[in-house]
């Protein structure tokens, strides 16, 4: 069965597999998986060393560099089928929609679960691994369409 792209919620922060920090992933939602496409290093993170180093000008230097390494790297997957995505890049990883454990995974948009800046997507498989991302609160209503398009599996509340 060929595998279809339902939808991506870009610019979610989230570890990825083979690091520690935050990176910045476009999640792409497929008919059979979620894959967590890293396309750099973290928007939040770069801006808070920004305002460390130098202050606000430094906060938005850093945000803007950042940035634009992160639109480089999706021109360079625009068009790429799933599985290319997920060899060029050892950071870049899926979870299978069928793993997905409905009971514990949960997509919270409410006003005291994202304050108003992130919406957090929880996703815990039957083989007990865990995955959390942050979403930009402000696209939660395009997110939902997507998750629910997808799978069941993943309660929105």
């Amino acid at each position: 069965m060929k595998e279809n792209v339902i939808g991506v919620i870009k610019g979610a922060q989230g570890k990825s597999k083979t690091s520690v920090t935050v990176k910045t992933c476009d999640l792409y939602f497929t008919t059979n998986r979620i894959i967590c496409s890293v396309v750099g290093g973290s928007t939040l993170t770069s801006a808070m060393v920004g305002g460390a180093v130098g202050g606000v000008s430094a906060q938005l230097a850093y945000y803007a560099e950042t940035m634009l390494s992160i639109e480089d790297k999706r021109a360079q997957n625009m068009g790429k089928e799933m599985g290319q995505l997920l060899e060029e890049n050892k950071e870049n990883y899926s979870i299978p929609i069928d793993q997905i454990d409905g009971e514990k995974s949960t997509y919270k948009t409410g006003f005291f679960s994202t304050l108003g800046m992130w919406a957090p997507l929880s996703i815990n498989t039957l083989d007990g691994k865990k995955y959390f991302f942050n979403t930009v609160a402000k696209e939660s209503g395009i997110a939902k369409k997507i998750i629910a398009s997808t799978t069941s599996k993943i309660r929105i509340v």
